[in-house]
């Protein structure tokens, strides 16, 4: 059984709005066990896009001991953030945590499962609480649509295992969604590779905070951290530039992937 840890060290430097550590992997950082009001987590999905090859992991659907649900609304609009926070009542979260620790030590539940039928469909990773401590699965070929996970490029029948724990994932969702509203992240989480051969540019603004990865000239990709309030300047800058076009940063060519940081992933 592979074990999860939910932490996250983003209590590097931070300077003028902006946490970041420099040359460091730029994979998704591990999840804080708590957030700042102590409620564990029961459960998160989160996906990755295999095929996008500057991308980062994004949750799908963590829900909280106290209740609260947060899930990705799909596609996002134009502005904010793409996810809604929704809430379980206590009796709700009360039976789904007993139903997550026994599914957690099912036998028959293994810790991968390769169900892709090529290598550019998406990976779930689905973390899970258990009695004594966190599993983590991941399902390579399983998708997220509309609060239902099923296989891609065509639905097929789910091994036993994970069609039950689709049905509550499905469940958790539509308890969640209907009486959700739009949620705005404290913090996103912006990861720069380098791009040097981009064929064309867009500046950073220059009053925006100045990332680590301008700084180092031996750095090659960094992860950093900005206040929530700069999301919807980060998501029409990303979202205006061609694939071949890069953000210019003190001379330098990046380009950037962005996702929102859940509240258990907050600095301590």
């Amino acid at each position: 059984m592979s074990v999860c840890v939910w932490r996250v060290s983003l209590t590097a430097l931070i300077v003028g709005g902006i946490s970041h550590g420099c040359c460091s992997s730029s994979a998704r950082p591990q999840a804080a066990l708590t957030d700042e009001s102590h409620c564990t987590v029961i459960f998160e999905v989160a996906q990755t896009r295999p095929w996008a090859l500057y991308d980062v992991s994004r949750t799908v659907l963590v829900l909280y001991s106290d209740g609260r649900v947060l899930l990705s609304a799909g596609q996002p609009a134009e502005s904010g953030s793409g996810y809604l926070d929704g809430r379980l009542s206590p009796a709700e979260v009360a039976q789904v945590a007993r139903e997550v620790c026994c599914f957690s030590d099912r036998r028959d539940l293994e810790d991968y499962y390769d169900l892709a039928a090529s290598t550019d469909l998406p990976i779930l990773t689905i973390s899970l609480r258990g009695a004594a401590d966190c599993r983590k699965i991941r399902v390579d070929g399983l998708s997220c649509n509309s609060g239902a996970l099923q296989l891609e490029p065509e639905p097929r029948e789910l091994p036993v295992a994970l069609g039950d724990f689709a049905v509550l994932y499905s469940k958790v969702w539509r308890q969640a969604v209907g009486t959700a509203c739009e949620w705005m992240p404290r913090h996103i989480e912006i990861a720069a590779w380098d791009f040097a051969h981009a064929r064309s540019v867009l500046p950073w603004p220059p009053d925006w905070p100045v990332p680590p990865c301008s700084e180092d000239p031996n750095c090659t990709d960094c992860t950093f951290v900005l206040p929530g309030e700069y999301l919807d300047g980060v998501r029409a800058l990303l979202r205006n530039r061609p694939p071949t076009c890069a953000i210019e940063i003190a001379d330098r060519k990046w380009t950037m992937s962005w996702r929102p940081l859940m509240p258990h992933e907050e600095a301590e």
